[in-house]
């Protein structure tokens, strides 16, 4: 259960923190990922990613309850794979950089591991 609150802190502080970026300085995130689009869509992005980032503050503040943690952890990991995914085709056609799959996917895969730790353990009980 160690591991899988440190992959998920980590996450979480990621997710926080880009989407606080997002909303406060869209710009910055413009000319990161050399994105056209219009600002108010990175901030709504980024809105999002904070909602997601305050869904898993909520999940660590009941450490003892594993359901929560396994929807909340499966509901972030589908999240960021499906923006992974999603800035990935973008990427491909040239309209974005790499770096939002490169953010998104890692983050994805350790919500998909904590998921995946937090059955095991649930399976060993």
């Amino acid at each position: 259960m160690k591991f899988a609150r440190i992959i998920f802190w980590l996450s979480v502080i990621i997710q926080f923190c880009l989407g606080l970026l997002m909303i406060l300085r869209p710009n910055i995130m413009q000319r990161l990922i050399y994105a056209p689009e219009p600002t108010i869509l990175i901030q709504t992005i980024g809105s999002v990613g904070i909602t997601m980032g305050l869904l898993a503050l909520l999940t660590l503040q009941k450490p003892k309850n594993i359901e929560l943690w396994q929807v909340s952890s499966t509901v972030l990991a589908v999240f960021n794979l499906g923006l992974g995914i999603f800035l990935g085709i973008a990427a491909k056609e040239g309209l974005i950089s790499w770096l939002g799959v490169v953010v998104h996917l890692p983050i994805a895969i350790g919500f998909i591991l904590v998921a995946l730790q937090l059955q095991r353990n649930e399976n060993y009980t």
